[in-house]
């Protein structure tokens, strides 16, 4: 699964939010769980969940 936790945590120590950019691609093979998230301006987009 994602590890919102650990990312929170991450994003949290940022100095300048709104210059960061990241992308996150989680895939569990065994579950099939796929996430890809993307973090720009602050915010986090959710792009594709599949449970």
């Amino acid at each position: 699964m994602y590890p919102e936790e650990e990312i929170k945590k991450l994003v949290e120590s940022l100095e300048d939010k709104d210059k960061v950019y990241i992308k996150i691609l989680t895939y569990e093979f065994e579950d099939e769980y796929v996430s890809f998230r993307i973090f720009s301006q602050g915010e986090w987009k959710v792009k594709l969940v599949t449970e």
